[in-house]
């Protein structure tokens, strides 16, 4: 299990206290379980995709 940094996105050990990329205080972190994470990513990478596809379309018109 680790805490997913809210700040920077970094993975940082369970019983961590601040996250070790950024600094920022992970006290209200939840430490989650590695295969949450792994199913919550593929709709970030379809937001981040769909945001491309919208950004492209903008500038050819």
């Amino acid at each position: 299990m680790f805490k997913i940094c809210p700040n920077c996105g970094a993975h940082n050990t369970a019983t961590a206290k601040f996250c070790t990329r950024c600094g920022t205080s992970l006290a209200g972190v939840v430490a989650t379980a590695e295969t949450a994470v792994q199913s919550a990513q593929p709709t970030s990478e379809n937001e981040a995709s769909t945001a491309n596809t919208a950004a492209v379309s903008e500038q050819s018109s």
